[in-house]
C-alpha cells in the first residue's frame, strides 16, 4: 500500500499542528501532525475534522465505522488507521492529560475546520470520540464537543463523530 501526503509549510513538516494534504485513494484530504514520529514510534496526523456527518456509538466508532473508512482509503492498511487518544490531543494543547480529563479546551486546530460550523448546525453530530476509556466510570469513553471542550459519555451514546487518525511509517 502506498499513499501520498505533501506538507504544506517545509518549515514545519515534523512539528505538531503542521499540515499535510494526503490522498489515501478516494480524494485529497487535509491533515494535521498530533503526534511526531520518532526513529522508533510512528508518526500520527488527525483527519481536519470528522470523517463524514454521521454519528456513532464509541463501540461502532471503533469496530464498524473504521472498517468503513479502511474500505474508502484503500491506500491504507487497517492498522494504520484508529481514534485519537486523550493523552495525544492534550499533548498536542499543551496541557496536562488531568486538565484534559477535567474539562480543559483544547487547541482549536485539534475542533475546527472549515464548515465547522455547519456541521454543529445542522446536528446531530457533536464532536468526536476518542479512543481513551474513563478509568473511573465504567462505560464511559472521552470525547471532543463541537466547542472543543473535553469531556466524556456512555460508550453507547450514538451522536458522536468520528475524527480517524493515520499512522505514517508503520
Amino acid at each position: 500500500m502506498f499513499f501520498v501526503c505533501l506538507v504544506k509549510n517545509r518549515r514545519r513538516k515534523k512539528e505538531v499542528g503542521a499540515e499535510y494534504n494526503c490522498n489515501l485513494g478516494d480524494r485529497d484530504r487535509t491533515f494535521y501532525v498530533l503526534e511526531a514520529g520518532t526513529s522508533s514510534k510512528p508518526a500520527t496526523l488527525i483527519l481536519e475534522g470528522n470523517y463524514d456527518i454521521t454519528a456513532q456509538s464509541w463501540t461502532n466508532a471503533n469496530t464498524v465505522k473504521l472498517d468503513e473508512i479502511a474500505e474508502v482509503w484503500t491506500e491504507l492498511d487497517r492498522s494504520q488507521l484508529g481514534l485519537p487518544s486523550a493523552g495525544q490531543l492534550a499533548a498536542a494543547s499543551n496541557i496536562s492529560l488531568e486538565d484534559f480529563t477535567k474539562g480543559s479546551q483544547i487547541s482549536s486546530w485539534l475542533y475546527s475546520y472549515p464548515g465547522h460550523e455547519d456541521w454543529v448546525a445542522i446536528g446531530p453530530v457533536y464532536g468526536y470520540w476518542t479512543s481513551t476509556l474513563d478509568a473511573e466510570s465504567s462505560g464511559q469513553a472521552y470525547r471532543v464537543y463541537a466547542d472543543g471542550t473535553p469531556g466524556f459519555a456512555n460508550v453507547d451514546d450514538d451522536y458522536i463523530g468520528v475524527r480517524p487518525v493515520i499512522l505514517l511509517g508503520v
